[in-house]
């Protein structure tokens, strides 16, 4: 051991394919020549708490007769043999032992770099290997347990609601009731206590977009059909009833437009009437303006497609009305 005095430092060195390694400590130290007794230089080394390096060389070389290396003082006599590496000089330090004289040999034999350490060597030599390493890795998976985890974490109802969707969801906890028939019956979730889309002239808006709606069937006598029928299925299941003609100027009201939706290519239902809540009366705020929007209820679709595939029978229904 050297017994140098070790000094806090805090830095990282980083190596082929960026492997990175930290050091914590700097010493100063003086290295010579054994061949030149009067040169010195004055080195801050950091230090590093594993091994620099494996042996170099990895195992013993043949010495070969190489007549362009005979009679150099050589800075390790013992190049031959594998050896540990104590000590790696960066550029700054090369850059002063480093002398011009280099030797070159014919291919396959090493050259000769002088330096004020004595002469180093380098270059391709054959090691003539014999072993080769290899290495097995074996890690079990049961897809079972994958499938879980991963249906755990898409299944995670936990989601935080907005202030909005929480309003939303107590207006309809409080105010929703049942009628005889055994149908629900919810109010509107109105965003504000006053709501002003009842004071636009909405009833007009709704009444020239029927227009509109008539003279197209004047033209589509098919779509005309289909459309009339759709609305008496409508009254025909208590969705929608006549208002009184006494009533309708009784009290206030939001007026919806109403427009068809044509699914050509669909076996049913290929006509389809859309109630447009997004109109704007003529104060410029429609009905959906001033409502709530509720939290997601839908489930994620990656989840169904997912489940379907869990058990051997997969059923598929669909809702008639919704």
């Amino acid at each position: 051991m050297l017994n140098l005095t070790r000094q806090s430092a805090r830095g990282s060195i980083i190596g082929v394919g960026s492997t990175r390694t930290n050091v914590d400590h700097v010493v100063q130290l003086k290295i010579g020549s054994r061949w030149n007794p009067s040169f010195e230089i004055n080195i801050q080394a950091y230090v590093m708490s594993k091994q620099l390096t494996t042996k170099i060389p990895s195992k013993a070389v043949t010495v070969t007769h190489w007549t362009h290396l005979e009679g150099l003082n050589l800075a390790d006599p013992d190049y031959f043999q594998p050896g540990s590496i104590n000590l790696l000089l960066g550029v700054k330090e090369y850059a002063q032992i480093v002398q011009p004289t280099l030797i070159k040999g014919p291919p396959g034999s090493p050259c000769a770099q002088e330096t004020n350490l004595g002469w180093i060597l380098f270059g391709e030599i054959d090691t003539n290997r014999e072993n080769e390493s290899f290495l097995v890795l074996h890690h079990q998976v049961h897809i079972n347990h994958m499938l879980k985890s991963l249906w755990e974490i898409d299944n995670d109802k936990r989601r935080i609601l907005t202030k909005e969707e929480k309003l939303c969801e107590t207006i309809y906890e409080s105010t929703h009731t049942r009628n005889s028939e055994g149908r629900y019956l919810v109010r509107l979730p109105f965003n504000t206590k006053n709501p002003i889309s009842i004071d636009g002239n909405t009833k007009e808006i709704a009444r020239k977009r029927l227009l509109q709606l008539e003279r197209r069937f004047k033209k589509e006598t098919k779509l005309k059909e289909d459309y009339t029928k759709v609305m008496q299925e409508y009254i025909k299941a208590n969705y929608m009833e006549e208002i009184p003609k006494n009533e309708i100027n009784e009290r206030k009201s939001v007026y919806l437009p109403h427009h068809a939706v044509v699914h050509a290519d669909r076996e049913t239902s290929k006509t389809r009437v859309v109630f447009d809540a997004s109109a704007k009366g003529s104060n410029c705020v429609s009905l959906n303006d001033e409502l709530l929007v509720g939290p997601q209820l839908q489930e994620d679709l990656r989840n169904i497609l997912m489940r379907s595939r869990l058990h051997r029978v997969c059923y598929a229904s669909d809702i008639q009305k919704m």
